[in-house]
């Protein structure tokens, strides 16, 4: 359809849930951090659907680095959502670039502390290297990574990649009144 997709209007309602959490008890409660969680996932499944973005690189990194920090300084032994976290950002990064220092992670040892996470990334075909995120083989390389919608931070059309021809994809518009 021509409005925003379920994922698009989910990423919003965990915005609002942000905002909310932050004013009654703080960014630094645990509320805040999980609906920054949950944002940054369905702005993966926005990437993967979507024509249009709303959001900009900058707001799905400064969330990351959110998320990454919290977790860290509150719950640095609980691996799996640690992992979670990550890998919804080693997703994020593939897409829109970066390094993985600009979304909160040290690229050398991107949880530290003992984890091996980027052991397991490899596991799943992620190549983390200072310059970015790479896929080569395991899950990641059979087809596990977000789709063709491109965020625009500048506001001029960017070039995407079909077929072997370069086609320009105009930058998302705001829709009004949703976001």
């Amino acid at each position: 359809g021509s409005g925003p997709s379920s994922p698009a209007m989910e990423a919003r309602l965990f915005e609002r849930l942000r905002a909310r959490a932050a004013g009654s008890v703080g960014p630094h409660h645990w509320t805040h951090a999980l609906a920054g969680f949950a944002w940054l996932q369905r702005g993966l499944a926005v990437l993967e659907r979507d024509p249009v973005v709303l959001y900009g690189e900058e707001e799905f990194r400064g969330i990351s680095q959110e998320v990454a920090r919290w977790l860290d300084a509150n719950a640095p032994d609980n691996a799996e959502q640690r992992m979670s976290a990550l890998f919804a950002t080693v997703r994020l990064e593939h897409n829109l670039g970066g390094g993985l220092a600009a979304w909160g992670y040290d690229p050398n040892d991107p949880l530290g502390g003992g984890l091996e996470s980027a052991k397991r990334l490899a596991d799943h075909g992620w190549h983390v290297s200072v310059e970015g995120v790479t896929q080569g083989s395991g899950r990641a390389a059979a087809g596990e990574e977000t789709g063709g919608a491109q965020v625009y931070s500048s506001g001029a059309p960017a070039l995407s990649e079909g077929s072997g021809l370069s086609t320009v994809r105009q930058p998302p518009r705001c829709l009004g009144s949703w976001r």
